[in-house]
């Protein structure tokens, strides 16, 4: 009798462990709180931020404005230590994504704050537009921040509609005056997509170098 108990706690031990380990699994980089599950099915992909094309893109910041590549920095922080920020209104950025067919897709992203003080961002003053599209969402919160930190968080948007072949994801403010009485949008680390579709990602690497 001992050692069936032994045995059935030992079973039950495991399976703890391996779900557990499941979780950790599924939660991918950050913790996704804006109370939306948005898990999605199919495979996760991750697409950075500074590999989008930042040709022509002029930011603002309390500093003066940062133009093209000098958007880029660098955070510890960050997925791959990189994101995009200082970001106003020239400066939307945009995903190249090709699709190898029509699919839906569950749209998360990991976004930063370049603010002193916390900021709710919504349809009305952060664009998200897909193939042209607005997308509308329940809209997520970014934090405050300082000079050493963007505290970035994972935030799900929803869910999205990609057409076979080329899309375009773009992140843009629209009439806000959160920083200092200026137009600016939340810092953007990285977008991730979860589709049955198998996806590419136009990705100039060389922003990097």
């Amino acid at each position: 009798m001992k050692k069936f108990i032994k045995k059935l706690l030992a079973v039950a031990l495991a399976g703890c462990m391996l779900g557990s380990f499941g979780a950790l699994v599924a939660c991918g980089n950050g913790n996704d709180e804006n109370n939306n599950d948005g898990s999605g099915t199919g495979t996760e992909y991750t697409f950075e931020a500074e590999y989008t094309d930042l040709t022509g893109l002029v930011g603002m910041g309390p500093s003066g404005s940062a133009a093209g590549l000098d958007l880029i920095s660098e955070s510890k922080e960050a997925s791959n230590e990189f994101f995009v920020g200082s970001l106003g209104e020239k400066s939307p950025i945009t995903f190249n994504i090709t699709s190898d067919k029509a699919a839906t897709a569950t749209l998360k992203g990991i976004f930063g704050s370049n603010a002193l003080s916390p900021i709710t961002w919504t349809p009305d003053t952060f664009a998200i537009e897909v193939n042209g599209t607005a997308v509308t969402y329940s809209g997520f919160k970014t934090e405050t921040s300082v000079s050493s930190t963007q505290n970035f968080k994972l935030r799900t948007i929803g869910e999205i509609s990609l057409k076979a072949g080329e899309n375009t994801i773009v992140f843009k403010p629209k009439d806000n005056k959160y920083l200092n009485g200026t137009t600016s949008a939340p810092s953007i680390d990285c977008i991730k997509l979860i589709t049955e579709a198998t996806l590419t990602f136009d990705a100039h690497e060389d922003n990097l170098d």
